[in-house]
């Protein structure tokens, strides 16, 4: 894998990335330190946890359900993220779940959570535009899915290429060889195993079609946003802390 500049080792962190350095349609660039995506951050250890405050976060949007957060231990007990505001947002309604189809591959799941989850996604939004001076970080369980379609629908917004962002999303699965191996070998059936490795990479183009849905048949990231209750004011205010 080549060096991504964007990739930041936090200890016991795999897919931990600054959405800063991103060029824009517009000739801008996405600020460093101002949005950072990551895996489950319950993982971290100390010195990560130390490195995460140090990198300048002060607010945390964990997208998980409520009932994902009583499996794994609360970072936020401990006393080096004192000063760190945390917030769980579930990014996926109960609509979303009464809808949503094993059989469903990634591009169609985002397409569901677009149509069923404008009012939660609407609160992350919001929620990043209120948020206090310095660094916010989403995350959800592995940092591909959940985080990955929040990360693409805001640097769609912030005016960022298509294609860019999709190499972004596609990123995921580099840095999170090790959790896949972990993961299968508690697996005993060799087929079985074998099937699990290609369920759980992302498809190339997933966030292409992705991006092409939501311009669209929903108006592009503004106009969702837009129509989901988002403040025109709050979008200023998200742009406005994206870009340099």
């Amino acid at each position: 894998m080549t060096i991504d500049a964007r990739h930041l080792a936090w200890d016991a962190c795999l897919n931990v990335r600054d959405l800063g350095g991103f060029a824009t349609r517009d000739g801008r660039v996405t600020r460093w330190r101002s949005l950072v995506r990551a895996d489950n951050i319950c993982r971290l250890t100390w010195h990560g946890r130390t490195a995460m405050v140090r990198y300048g976060i002060t607010t945390v949007i964990d997208l998980r359900s409520t009932k994902e957060l009583s499996l794994e231990h609360d970072p936020f007990t401990r006393p080096e993220l004192a000063a760190v505001t945390h917030l769980n947002l579930p990014q996926l309604s109960d609509e979303f779940w009464a809808r949503w189809d094993r059989q469903m591959g990634g591009h169609e799941g985002d397409v569901l959570t677009f149509e069923t989850c404008r009012p939660n996604i609407a609160a992350m939004v919001r929620a990043i535009a209120d948020a206090p001076e310095g660094g916010v970080l989403i995350h959800c369980h592995a940092g591909k899915e959940r985080t990955g379609l929040a990360a693409a629908l805001l640097l769609s917004l912030a005016g960022v290429d298509d294609d860019a962002i999709n190499a972004d999303h596609v990123a995921s699965d580099a840095y999170l060889e090790p959790l896949y191996e972990a993961w299968l070998a508690q697996v005993d059936d060799a087929a079985v195993r074998a099937r699990g490795t290609g369920y759980l990479r992302l498809v190339p183009d997933q966030m292409l079609r992705t991006l092409a849905a939501l311009n669209e048949g929903f108006g592009g990231a503004e106009g969702y946003l837009l129509d989901a209750g988002v403040d025109r004011a709050d979008l200023d205010r998200m742009r406005a802390r994206m870009l340099d």
